[in-house]
């Protein structure tokens, strides 16, 4: 948040008669026009979350987060992590930086568990967003889990639009920023997923992808029902954001970009792959897979 400070030098002025009421005032209104800013707007990070938390020696869990209140910029409400051999959960309360970043705790008396996290709060407009950080666990037998978590809010839908079709196999070619080599990319679309208390099911899919030889066997996939016309390669398209998350045993994925459709060729998908290792190590680069 940015703050307007006013400093004064410590040294005194005397104003004498209406010339020095008039300087005080244009003081003042100097002050008042120029220092004073407006405040950055506050991110709307409450909604239904999906996605899954990734820990060395635990397997991935499905990760559910559900902010049902919102003031200003501090939040609340239930965090539900499937672990073995029971499940963590507990109310968080946290807050949204102006720089985006997202922060939170919380604790269940009853279990023991407590979560602390750090994530980046992306927004695609429409609804349609992403947290992606680091999440750490007490549980309670005393031990504390530390990894990646990663969950996506989906697009808001429109009963008077509904979104394109788009379940099927994709497959295309991608290069990475890292190391410039091409990689073969794997997306599946499935069925429509979603018991959301404020965004129906209409927008979220489930998904699973491969990137080059690392799998991603669980993940969620939303798209904005609100399609842009434009051109690619000179040619009509029509085009519907699109944001997917897949888990596998020590990485994580992120698609960000846009569903195509063509007149008169398939489907198809476009825009950047993000990995993220257990490790920290990551990749990321630009990809194109078409409807099989």
């Amino acid at each position: 948040m940015n703050k307007t400070k006013i400093n004064f030098s410590g040294r005194s002025a005397i104003f004498s008669g209406t010339a020095g009421v008039g300087l005080l005032i244009l003081a003042l209104g100097s002050i008042t026009t120029s220092s004073i800013h407006a405040l950055p707007a506050v991110q709307d990070v409450a909604g239904d979350w999906f996605g899954f938390f990734n820990a060395p020696g635990l397997p991935p869990g499905p990760c559910r987060l559900t902010i049902q209140f919102q003031q200003n910029r501090s939040f609340s409400g239930p965090l539900d992590i499937e672990l073995p051999p029971d499940p963590c959960n507990v109310m968080i309360s946290g807050a949204v930086s102006a720089s985006n970043n997202v922060s939170f705790t919380g604790h269940n008396d009853t279990t023991g568990c407590r979560a602390n996290a750090h994530v980046m709060f992306s927004d695609f407009g429409d609804g349609g967003a992403l947290f992606d950080g680091d999440l750490k666990l007490t549980l309670g037998d005393g031990t504390q889990p530390k990894g990646s978590v990663v969950q996506l809010r989906a697009f808001m839908p429109d009963p008077n639009m509904p979104p394109p079709d788009m379940i099927g196999d994709y497959q295309g070619n991608g290069t990475s920023d890292v190391n410039g080599q091409q990689i073969p990319i794997i997306i599946h679309i499935a069925r429509i997923v979603c018991d959301c208390i404020d965004r129906p099911p209409a927008t979220v899919f489930a998904a699973n992808l491969g990137i080059s030889t690392a799998m991603f066997s669980a993940g969620y996939a939303t798209v904005s029902p609100h399609g842009e016309q434009t051109t690619h390669d000179s040619e009509p398209v029509v085009a519907y954001e699109l944001l997917v998350i897949g888990q596998g045993n020590d990485a994580n994925a992120r698609i960000m970009g846009a569903f195509h459709v063509h007149a008169g060729v398939s489907p198809c998908i476009r825009g950047q792959f993000q990995i993220r290792n257990l490790d920290g190590t990551e990749d990321h680069g630009q990809f194109e897979a078409f409807q099989q």
